[in-house]
């Protein structure tokens, strides 16, 4: 199971990184150069990069985990003893599957009424369930490298 959610990890990094992030730098530079030397403004460009950004977040989250760059007190656990760092790794792991795992299920619990009522964005009127739709799919990733990540000690020291 972890190598099919690597493969999707690194797929919805790419999808962020080579489409997501692009769009949206070039729909802000076109925008800027419309407002400053057109003096024409694009209505919909803070919509639609606002959308991407969201988009990108989720899409790189994966990747970012398992690459070890996010965010984590480096300096004060370095210096654990191993049974501390496995607790701290199981502690944090439970947390972040708890985070994600209510944020997937808000938005399961959303996707019916958002097509039920026909949701849309503001400025473009573009649904917004297949925006919730890549979300919950990007927290069910996450939740499943979180499980992984917790029994890959386990597993390792069994001798996997």
């Amino acid at each position: 199971m972890y190598k099919f959610v690597h493969w999707i990890s690194e797929l919805t990094d790419k999808l962020g990184t080579l489409l997501f992030l692009p769009a949206m730098v070039a729909i802000i530079t076109f925008d800027v150069v419309m407002r400053y030397l057109l003096k024409d403004a694009l209505v919909w460009s803070q919509e639609v990069t606002g959308m991407l950004l969201f988009m990108f977040f989720f899409a790189i989250q994966g990747n970012c985990f398992e690459g070890g760059h996010h965010i984590r007190m480096d300096i004060v656990y370095n210096h654990y003893p191993l049974w501390a760092k496995k607790l701290t790794t199981v502690i944090s792991c439970i947390s972040g599957m708890l985070f994600f795992g209510l944020i997937g299920l808000q938005g399961v619990l959303e996707i019916p009424y958002m097509l039920k009522v026909n949701e849309t964005s503001d400025e473009l009127r573009l649904p917004l369930w297949p925006f919730r739709v890549f979300m919950v799919f990007c927290c069910l990733q996450m939740v499943l490298l979180l499980i992984n990540t917790i029994f890959k000690p386990v597993s390792q020291s069994r001798g996997h």
